[in-house]
């Protein structure tokens, strides 16, 4: 089947173009709509043969995407951002899903975006009249016949984005008397905790938690609440926000060790068994849910603290065996090569 690939762009001569290089080969039709671009953006991405169209920025970006979508007049439509790449082994995996995809309508793609890693809606068939839903953080509800690929798009961060964009997207919307769903409060409450308005941040997650969010997003608001009520110095409420979370989904490695955390002062055995559970659970379990997965928490962190806690035990050799292990997922951290000089001038 034949590809259009779409994107939404502004001011992003720094990575276009190694986006667009990436993607060689795997596309019959590339689509660029700029926003309003005041560099090189848009000679870039006509050099690399996209068709070029200009939209004005509204302060939605569903609106841009389904923009970029109704230029597309391949079989196939897949959204990229600028700063996204694919490998040359997923570009060969992108050939091949274009094939498979006769026999479904939309397929999702793992996100990969550096140390965060979670399953996006990526590829569609046009004909379905897939449409973007959301001023920010925009989504395709998904629906018909649904494929779970194993192609991974990396996201390689460029240029810092207007740190207050979103925020004021969101207040522009409540200004202006809409009304915010539940997916969109999520949003917003995170964005609130991410400037520091802790009071308005609290009460829209605690608002949230009593809708009907998605489970997923529900656990997720409680890991914010675990941290803003820490910031606030109201410990028992934050921990109690870590066990809240397992009312909504599964538990996360992330939880797992967060309230491993809060036990390895007071009680070992029960920090250890925190720390355990973490490590049993699986990146692909993790991915599957469809939530965020914090890499480092999976193995790194768990076997980290389990070094540290079984060295206050005394248990040296396990606590050299978990620092090992941590080792094994990153061997230049300063923290795993200052435990190994530690447990060989034991010996």
């Amino acid at each position: 089947m034949t590809l259009s690939v779409c994107m939404i762009v502004k001011d992003e001569e720094e990575v276009l173009g190694r986006c667009l290089m990436s993607i060689q080969g795997v596309w019959e039709e590339l689509i660029v709509v700029d926003t309003g671009s005041k560099d090189k953006t848009k000679e870039i991405a006509s050099a690399f043969g996209a068709k070029v169209y200009d939209f004005a920025w509204c302060d939605h970006f569903a609106k841009a995407r389904n923009f970029s979508f109704s230029m597309a007049r391949e079989e196939l439509v897949m959204w990229l951002d600028a700063d996204d790449v694919l490998t040359e082994e997923d570009c060969a995996k992108l050939q091949r899903l274009k094939s498979t995809m006769r026999d479904y309508d939309m397929a999702f793609a793992e996100y990969d975006a550096g140390g965060c890693r979670y399953l996006r809606e990526r590829v569609f068939r046009r004909e379905c009249g897939y449409v973007w839903q959301g001023a920010v953080h925009e989504v395709i509800v998904p629906r018909g016949r649904i494929f779970y690929s194993d192609l991974t798009v990396t996201h390689k961060k460029g240029k810092k984005n207007n740190s207050m964009r979103n925020l004021s997207i969101f207040q522009k919307q409540i200004a202006a008397g809409e009304k915010l769903d539940d997916r969109e409060r999520f949003y917003y409450g995170r964005e609130l905790f991410y400037h520091n308005m802790d009071t308005e941040a609290i009460a829209v997650l605690e608002e949230f938690l009593g809708g009907n969010g998605w489970g997923e997003n529900k656990a997720e608001a409680c890991l914010v609440l675990y941290r803003l009520y820490g910031r606030r110095g109201e410990t028992a409420r934050a921990r109690g926000c870590l066990v809240r979370s397992f009312l909504f989904a599964k538990p996360k490695a992330e939880t797992c060790c967060l309230l491993g955390d809060c036990f390895l002062e007071s009680d070992l055995p029960l920090a250890i068994h925190w720390y355990e559970t973490a490590l049993a659970l699986s990146s692909e379990g993790e991915l599957k849910s469809g939530g965020f997965v914090q890499e480092d928490y999976l193995k790194f962190i768990p076997c980290m603290q389990l070094c540290y806690a079984y060295d206050r035990l005394g248990n040296h050799a396990l606590a050299e065996k978990y620092n090992e292990e941590a080792g094994k997922c990153k061997p230049q951290d300063a923290r795993y090569l200052y435990n190994k000089r530690y447990f060989e001038s034991r010996k």
